[in-house]
């Protein structure tokens, strides 16, 4: 069994409102890494397993229509803040809420007709991302949601939107499912993150700016992970450094 195997094996898969035959294809996949495979016939079933069975590593969602069905979930869990396990999706068809469900924070995103094997793959590739190794605990800041990016090239002048997902002092991926720059490519970018506030009011926005280099780029979607590209920061003043550092350090 090769390394990216092994940050699954024996853990607990909860699927949410599978269908059926959906349900018994993905259990007999996650088989051979003598997962624990739990079903829920529904979103508040789900919740209240999460609830109470801390060893659910990993929750598979089945979308029926538009990726935005799935949304709902993840706002339910985002109380539960960085215990909760990651989220992937199991969907009809790409759409065009492909990219608001990583801007909201979901893992991965699977299509059908599915390919049972990189299924697998792609949430032990995700999850072993999320997974400190000498912890055996998930990461609390790998992650970012709620992020979004103009990038505008240095060379040409022309800009494109995406959205964060990793996140670290040095740099980030970000998701852009239409544009892609070219590797080693200056950039400069202007972030803004959103921290929620309360309940019915509009997020708080903050905004982080500087100049960067592509380092690299992942044309096609790949084991459920968006196209995107990966950019290291090349000058930052002080401020936009204190700013990373306080969402970093933020629980949300």
């Amino acid at each position: 069994m090769g390394k990216i195997l092994e940050s699954l094996f024996g853990k607990t898969i909860l699927i949410v409102g599978g269908r059926g035959r959906t349900n018994d294809l993905v259990g007999a996949a996650f088989q051979p890494l003598h997962c624990r495979v739990l079903t829920s016939a529904d979103e508040s079933e789900a919740l209240r397993l999460i609830h109470s069975d801390a060893s659910i590593e990993v929750v598979i969602l089945d979308v029926e229509g538009p990726v935005s069905n799935g949304f709902g979930f993840l706002d339910m869990i985002r109380p539960l803040d960085h215990e909760r396990p990651p989220v992937f999706f199991l969907a009809d068809q790409r759409d065009q809420f492909f990219e608001e469900a990583f801007f909201r924070g979901v893992e991965a995103i699977f299509v059908r007709p599915l390919n049972y094997t990189e299924l697998v793959k792609g949430i032990e590739f995700s999850h072993d991302l999320l997974m400190d190794r000498d912890s055996g605990r998930r990461h609390r800041r790998r992650r970012i949601r709620r992020a979004k990016v103009v990038v505008t090239s240095e060379d040409t002048g022309s800009a494109l939107n995406g959205y964060v997902t990793n996140f670290s002092a040095g740099g980030m991926f970000i998701c852009s499912m239409y544009m892609l720059p070219r590797a080693n490519e200056k950039i400069q970018f202007k972030m803004i993150y959103e921290i929620p506030v309360g309940a019915g009011m509009d997020p708080k926005q903050i905004e982080v700016s500087g100049n960067a280099s592509v380092r690299w780029v992942r044309p096609q979607a790949h084991l459920g992970r968006p196209p995107g590209f990966g950019i290291e920061f090349k000058e930052l003043d002080e401020t936009a450094r204190d700013t990373i550092k306080m969402i970093m350090d933020r629980n949300d």
